[in-house]
């Protein structure tokens, strides 16, 4: 499955999880890449200062520190920084939901790996997103750089019930 080791995705439980990165069991954790504009941070954002909802929100995320912390007052923060391997196989199994609202994504490598841990993945409606998550199938399609969109995906997935 395009050189992801499924058993290595596998080798730690959601629980064992969450209980590493000190996640409680009432949050609902959303996980992206944060960067400046390529992998849809800003929209990520405007999406979370938009979101309302009476869950506890976690947006937990990989790569840049800092670009999310004008909604710290709304949702917890967690900027894990850049993660090796074994670290980002613990936060994929960790999250609830993978946002990837990338501008531009030729294949999109953490959205199978998000997959692959039976994640829900957000992405836009540009690139090879939905083609690789097949969405509206298996991801959360929203309209390309729509941060009002892109929050109505989060709270219905974030209020959502369902395992």
């Amino acid at each position: 499955t395009f050189g992801i080791d499924i058993e290595n995705f596998s080798s730690i439980t959601r629980e064992e999880a969450r209980k590493k990165l000190g996640l409680k069991e009432d949050e609902v954790v959303l996980f992206h890449r944060a960067q400046n504009e390529f992998k849809g941070t800003p929209y990520v954002l405007e999406a979370l200062k938009e979101l309302e909802t009476d869950k506890k929100v976690v947006i937990m995320t990989c790569e840049n520190k800092g670009l999310l912390d004008e909604v710290k007052d709304k949702v917890r923060v967690m900027d894990l920084g850049l993660l090796n391997d074994k670290e980002m196989i613990t936060a994929m199994n960790a999250c609830d939901i993978f946002l990837m609202p990338s501008i531009g994504e030729s294949f999109g490598l953490m959205a199978v790996e998000a997959m692959v841990c039976s994640k829900p993945v957000v992405v836009f409606d540009n690139s090879a997103l939905p083609y690789t998550t097949h969405a509206p199938e298996c991801g959360y399609l929203v309209k390309n750089r729509d941060s009002h969109d892109l929050s109505l995906a989060i709270k219905h997935l974030v209020e959502d019930e369902k395992d």
